[in-house]
């Protein structure tokens, strides 16, 4: 199925004042044969968010699950000492009070594989 918005009809931009127009704009236009003039494809970049910092981390935890300063520090601190079984204890984040966003180079040579 192929979703498509009226912008013009016959060269002239389409408005839609009312629903008695809207009908018989689809009145019109049923049954008619379509084509495609032209397909256009752009390259959209998107750069991730950055990591948070103390106070973003506070803010979207309130935001985002209302959790106090308190508890959300607690949590961030139980994530830089997790314990997992047989391996040991694995920081599953850097240390959360600092506010530094830089990753050191041989963590990102780590993430690429």
């Amino acid at each position: 199925m192929l979703k498509a918005n009226l912008a013009k009809r016959d060269g002239v931009n389409v408005a839609i004042g009312d629903e008695a127009a809207a009908q018989a704009i689809v009145a019109a236009v049923e049954g008619s044969e379509y084509r495609v003039l032209a397909v256009t494809t752009k390259e959209k970049r998107r750069y991730p968010v950055p990591p948070f910092i103390t106070s973003t981390l506070q803010q979207e935890a309130a935001r985002k699950l209302r959790f106090s300063v308190k508890r959300t520090m607690g949590l961030a601190q139980r994530c830089t000492r997790h314990r997992t079984g047989r391996e040991g204890s694995v920081g599953l984040i850097s240390y959360m009070r600092t506010d530094s966003t830089r990753v050191a180079d041989e963590a990102c040579r780590k993430c690429a594989g």
